[in-house]
């Protein structure tokens, strides 16, 4: 299949990013096949095109992203001291309604974010670990807290929310070994349910939709248990209230519930080259994305602790994939993304197969988008009828990572 160019000059763009923020650059790609495309289709893009848009980051770590009501794609990316936060209303395009041109900085020491959400009345939340400094008697310590930080839709601080726009608590924290959220999720009444993890426990707090400090249980605790360190983790609340959660690091994959007796918990180990990804959390059974090799499964499993689960489809992965997060879009079908090893190094990847586990065909070159940035790691993924925005991290130079920004299209059956 035979694709064009289109190329913005970079002479041209790096004139304008410098006009409006010189220690930054934006670059965006746009590919496309022979289909000639309305400029006026804005979020509604052709099957087979994606925009991917580049960001250099002084130390970047892991970005967080959000698909909001509207299709925005808001991005947060901590930056040293910093969380810097964009909003994209088209593909490529900053929202110039959002902060400064579509940009903000906000003060957050050594943060790393953990989820952006947004409320039923477009409130941007924003949760985080920070390191704060915290004066004892006898000494100055730095520990790690869970902020949450609310912005109004036009991206100004929501001064209702907490105390000046930020809730801060401890979170998970035994023997003096302070947890830091992994992820989090709202309720149908806005109050936010965040997940912590420390060496030693797990812990769940729920925080009202205000950022009040009128929790319900012990300190805003949910649901708590003794577990060990995880550095991944998803959140469910189900329509009975049950708190689904699931954690994960490199060698094993534990869901925990809520119940009327206690937390119950279940333990998936790795099996082959990558750790099981969740891809739907339920009462009754969750659905573990695992892989081996070029070889992927989707398999079921029932609550109740069992020998094996129930292979729902197997698939062959592109050759040299090493996955970082795995969804089931709108469709039914299943997204995942990471990088791609390949004689012109990494790169970052989408791939799409329909849900009877066979390529979506349709989808880019065979099932598969490769985008020449992000290659490096901190992948992540949102899809939302039929858009599916993703997000990567690589070096870019000495002095900046680089962020990159795709968005894409799949066709609905």
């Amino acid at each position: 299949m035979r694709f064009c160019w289109v190329i913005v000059p970079l002479v041209a763009m790096l004139a304008l990013a410098a006009l409006a923020f010189s220690a930054t650059r934006e670059v965006s790609q746009r590919l496309y096949d022979a289909i000639h495309l309305s400029p006026a289709a804005g979020e509604s893009l052709a099957l087979r095109n994606y925009v991917a848009t580049t960001f250099d980051v002084a130390r970047a770590r892991a970005p967080a992203i959000l698909l909001d009501h509207a299709e925005r794609v808001v991005v947060a990316v901590p930056e040293g001291d910093s969380l810097l936060v964009r909003r994209y209303s088209r593909p490529g395009q900053l929202d110039d309604s959002f902060g400064v041109a579509g940009r903000l900085s906000l003060p957050a020491g050594r943060a790393n974010v953990a989820a952006l959400l947004e409320q039923s009345n477009g409130r941007l939340i924003i949760v985080a670990s920070e390191v704060i400094r915290h004066r004892t008697v006898e000494s100055l310590e730095f520990v790690w807290v869970v902020t949450v930080a609310a912005l109004r839709p036009d991206g100004s601080t929501e001064e209702g929310f907490g105390t000046n726009g930020r809730f801060t608590s401890a979170c998970g924290s035994r023997q003096g070994a302070a947890g830091r959220p992994l992820a989090a999720t709202l309720a149908p009444d806005d109050s936010i349910y965040i997940v912590c993890s420390s060496p030693s426990r797990m812990e769940v707090l729920r925080v009202p939709r205000d950022g009040s400090s009128e929790q319900r249980g012990a300190h805003g605790v949910a649901m708590s248990t003794e577990a060990s360190a995880q550095s991944n983790g998803t959140i469910r609340l189900l329509v009975d209230g049950t708190i689904v959660v699931a954690l994960q690091n490199e060698a094993e994959l534990t869901i925990i519930r809520s119940t009327p007796s206690g937390p119950s918990i279940q333990t998936f180990s790795k099996h082959g080259d990558c750790a099981p990804r969740p891809l739907i959390l339920g009462g009754g059974e969750v659905e573990l994305f695992e892989c081996s090799g070029n070889a992927a499964q989707v398999v079921r499993y029932r609550t109740a602790p069992v020998a094996r689960g129930t292979v729902v489809t197997s698939f062959a992965l592109p050759r040299g994939a090493d996955v970082m997060d795995a969804i089931r879009d709108n469709f039914g079908g299943l997204v995942l993304v990471g990088s791609l090893e390949s004689a012109a190094g990494r790169h970052l990847f989408l791939a799409r197969y329909n849900s009877n586990g066979t390529v979506d065909s349709a989808f880019h070159d065979n099932g598969v988008l490769t985008v020449p940035e992000g290659g490096a790691g901190g992948n992540s993924i949102v899809s939302s009828h039929g858009t599916i925005v993703a997000s990567g991290v690589s070096v870019g130079s000495d002095s900046a990572d680089r962020v990159v920004v795709v968005w894409s299209k799949s066709q609905q059956p």
